[in-house]
């Protein structure tokens, strides 16, 4: 199996003000491809959903995210989409992108099938900007594809990757300030270092077969 992390960057962090007015810290998505059937794949971006059309308002994913903070409750998650719907949305492909072999496929294909059928519990299933945005989701999946004993240890905790060094070089970056109020966060940035850290891990200890190069940078978007 091979799993794909796509990252985005976020828009307007000039000033924390504005990153949390514009509510964009970024976004990520996940890839789940059976390397024997390339085509067999699932794609996991979540997003909440719009309830309602305000034409002046030009991102309205912001403001439900805002709603979900404010009031402090989960609200319904949008529908499945496709990469290229989500590249639409960032108005471009990812800006990185993580391959990782060796997790358990058919455990994160039988998760995301209870995920889509609302069958987990509501902070799973729902979105919340804090508790539950698409980085806790894809974390999620991934910590399901781990071994028993992996997935219960500190690797899996958001609070392991919140020291990185990269937050400590701007003070006024939105996921700083997040996760100053909630240290269960997870923002880009420390998925990023988790999936790194998961991706080291797993090819040290698996011997798995893998999608030919050339097969793989067809998948896969461009990186920096």
């Amino acid at each position: 199996m091979t799993v794909i992390i796509n990252f985005w960057k976020g828009t307007l962090r000039d000033t924390a003000y504005n990153a949390i007015y514009g509510l964009d810290v970024g976004h990520v998505s996940m890839h789940v491809i059976n390397d024997k059937n390339p085509k067999d794949e699932i794609y996991i971006s979540h997003h909440p959903k719009i309830k309602n059309s305000i034409a002046f308002l030009r991102n309205l994913n912001k403001y439900a995210s805002l709603e979900s903070i404010i009031f402090d409750t989960f609200i319904p998650r949008a529908k499945s989409i496709s990469f290229k719907k989500d590249c639409d949305r960032r108005d471009g492909k990812p800006h990185k992108k993580i391959v990782i072999h060796g997790l358990n496929e058919s455990r994160i294909r039988k998760f995301y099938q209870k995920y889509l059928k609302n069958d987990l519990s509501e902070k799973n299933t729902k979105y919340h900007f804090l508790k539950n945005n698409c980085c806790t989701v894809v974390a999620y999946f991934i910590c399901k594809g781990l071994e028993c004993s992996e997935k219960n240890s500190k690797l899996c905790s958001p609070s392991s990757y919140q020291n990185d060094s990269s937050f400590a070089h701007d003070s006024s970056n939105i996921e700083k300030l997040l996760v100053a109020f909630n240290d269960k966060f997870w923002s880009p940035r420390s998925l990023k270092s988790f999936v790194k850290k998961v991706k080291k891990k797993t090819e040290k200890k698996y011997s798995v077969p893998r999608l030919p190069v050339r097969q793989i940078n067809l998948l896969l978007p461009s990186s920096f």
